[in-house]
């Protein structure tokens, strides 16, 4: 159904609308019991032969944020691995290894990439983690199951490039939405994907701002690998939002050795 645009954003609509992507949305389900190479949140990682586990600056073991196995992600967008794990971890500690002034430095947080998944043959054996103290999953230990589903999304107010969507009209465009009527419900309905959304793909929200608006050496890193937001699962901060970025070219090599990551609360 074609969207109906209040009258006033009619004159943004053709651009607005030319920003629509695809993005893939994680869809939790607990309960379930499952395999170690399985898509989830938390739990123990599936490890390889012959890789060390991670540790964060102090030599401490890092803690499995998320692990997407991508032959169970639908190939809605061309240029995402069609198989291999790829994995998330972060460190026990207050910002959950995010560092403000460096936060690419993959040092606190670690992304790894496995491109050939051996089912038969992996660690079976891996370290004894002690309870965390700061993780924002409330139950570490315990996997969540995911599953995927592709949507359609448009660029909403959060993602800084808007402003170039929109170019020379974006002033006019931020005074009627900072007027907080009618216009900016409906926007924040139809474009802004909330909060809690949990996806691959498509366009980032924060509850503040985009770290690459005002940091033009953070924008290359143009795709959003993942976002996790807060729920029953997970609480970042007071109820914020946390987001892992890749330049697309190095994704398209299967590169993840350079990410951005980032999250931010009320």
């Amino acid at each position: 159904m074609p969207l109906e645009f209040p009258e006033k954003l009619k004159p943004f609509e053709d651009k607005l609308l030319q920003s629509q992507t695809t993005a893939i949305q994680i869809i939790m389900k607990n309960g379930s019991q499952l395999e170690p190479w399985q898509s989830k949140i938390g739990g123990m990682p599936f490890l390889p032969l012959g890789v060390e586990y991670p540790k964060d600056t102090q030599g401490k073991y890092m803690y499995l944020l998320a692990q997407i196995n991508f032959e169970e992600v639908p190939s809605a967008i061309e240029f995402l691995p069609p198989k291999g794990i790829l994995q998330f971890y972060i460190a026990d500690e207050e910002m959950y290894g995010f560092n403000y002034h460096n936060p690419t430095a993959q040092e606190n947080f670690k992304v790894l990439f496995f491109p050939d998944v051996d089912y038969h043959n992996y660690q079976r054996d891996l370290p004894r983690l002690e309870k965390p103290e700061y993780l924002p999953i409330f139950e570490p230990f315990s996997a969540v199951a995911l599953n995927f589903q592709p949507r359609k999304e448009y660029i909403g107010f959060s993602d800084y490039r808007i402003i170039q969507t929109l170019g020379e009209a974006y002033e006019q465009f931020e005074n009627i939405l900072y007027e907080y009527g009618d216009e900016y419900l409906w926007f924040s309905r139809e474009f802004d994907a909330p909060l809690e959304t949990e996806k691959i793909g498509g366009y980032a929200s924060f509850t503040q701002e985009d770290p690459r608006k005002t940091n033009e050496n953070l924008q290359k890193y143009d795709f959003l690998l993942l976002q996790l937001g807060s729920n029953d699962i997970m609480q970042w901060g007071d109820m914020g939002v946390a987001n892992f970025f890749i330049n697309s070219e190095k994704l398209k090599q299967k590169d993840f050795s350079d990410i951005l990551y980032t999250w931010d609360c009320a």
